[in-house]
């Protein structure tokens, strides 16, 4: 049976897993991919808790009924939330915090994506093979706007604080929606 991932660093959970994506994460999306694109209020609807927590309690043993959990999409959407805000250190790390939010309010486009480039490249190859996969997840699920209402922007307001958070006081400080708009 696998180690619990919940809470736990990534590189951790990856090396006990041998995997390279996180398995809440993989799971997650590859669920969300079959019965969540079109559903509307995805990430913003919070889940009924009794579900959630079931949820998180199946992913942390590597074991998921897809069919159980397809009927409802926000159970799958808040348990990647919540996998991505219990990570000790946030997928887009402590160390690159500041360099983020700088990139973050560049006023010129171009210059701010190669700023934000730049920090994806410094990301440990863990963090960055997680984050591009969740980008790839998430760029798919802006193509449904019109059905979900996730535009870019509503992923990065609702999806921005469980990626990055100040070190000082944890989760507890969220990020301004500018910040988290320009991530």
């Amino acid at each position: 049976m696998e180690k619990p991932s919940f809470g736990k660093p990534l590189e951790e959970h990856l090396a006990v897993s041998g995997r390279e994506i996180a398995f809440p994460v993989e799971a997650c999306v590859t669920m969300l991919l079959e019965c969540g694109m079109q559903e509307e209020g995805l990430f913003r609807v919070a889940p009924s808790a009794s579900k959630l927590k079931k949820l998180k309690a199946a992913l942390d043993c590597c074991v998921v009924d897809v069919q159980e959990y397809s009927a409802d999409p926000h159970a799958i959407a808040g348990a990647l939330k919540s996998y991505l805000r219990e990570l000790p250190e946030p997928l887009m790390t402590f160390e690159l915090y500041e360099e983020w939010i700088q990139a973050s309010n560049i006023p010129e486009q171009e210059k701010r994506l190669q700023a934000l480039w730049s920090a994806c490249e410094k990301l440990p190859k863990a963090n960055y093979n997680n984050i591009r996969y969740l980008i790839k997840f998430l760029a798919k699920l802006t193509e449904y706007q019109d059905t979900n209402k996730m535009t870019p922007s509503n992923v990065a307001i609702v999806l921005g604080p469980n990626l990055l958070w100040p070190q000082a006081d944890g989760y507890s400080i969220q990020l301004e929606s500018e910040c988290a708009r320009g991530i």
